[in-house]
């Protein structure tokens, strides 16, 4: 692996691993003809990645561990805010056991209700990267802080498929041996739905 790839590497799993670790999961009650129209989000969706952004130097198999190739989501309404369960987890990817100090979210919903974007972050502190991201890299990286802030944008498309893009930006700092290195750095998901 070329030295420039390790600070994308570390970015980009890291980022993509972290982010968006700010939604409780709610089950949704019954969904009915009435609520689908009145509320277009509301649903359960059979959701396929489509890309990721940059491209990661980490193989496939390891990617899909941590972030699903597909996944149900299930948008609900709890109060006036929607929420997102992620297939039985309340973040779009496998934390692989990695705690996160979430910031709050903030849902904004288009007037018609056929579209929201969800802004949260969070920041996460680790002694080192677990095994699995170790290895795939081939690095030894200690004392990692990572302070992300994310945003999900959602939007239900004329054909009644459900787009979502996932934005993330990062900063944060980590030790390779004995010197200290700084990375910032942006990357996307995105994702297309379609109710089941």
């Amino acid at each position: 692996m070329k030295r420039i790839s390790m600070p994308i590497a570390i970015f980009a799993v890291l980022s993509l691993i972290l982010a968006t670790g700010c939604f409780t999961i709610v089950m949704p009650g019954s969904s009915s003809t009435k609520t689908t129209a009145t509320d277009p989000l509301v649903g359960s969706w059979q959701m396929t990645r489509l890309s990721i952004s940059p491209q990661v130097p980490v193989p496939d198999i390891v990617i899909n561990q941590i972030i699903a190739q597909k996944a149900t989501w299930k948008i609900s309404r709890t109060g006036d805010k929607l929420t997102i369960n992620y297939g039985g987890k309340d973040t779009w990817y496998n934390t692989l056991g990695i705690p996160v100090q979430k910031k709050p979210i903030q849902v904004t919903e288009g007037a018609d209700k056929k579209s929201c974007t969800l802004k949260g972050g969070g920041i996460i502190q680790m002694q080192g990267l677990p095994t699995l991201l170790s290895s795939a890299i081939s690095a030894n990286v200690q004392n990692i802080t990572v302070d992300f802030n994310d945003t999900i944008d959602l939007a239900l498309s004329p054909d009644g498929t459900l787009s979502a893009k996932i934005s993330v930006q990062a900063s944060g700092k980590y030790f390779s041996g004995s010197q200290q290195k700084t990375f910032s750095q942006s990357g996307s998901v995105t994702y297309r739905g379609t109710r089941k």
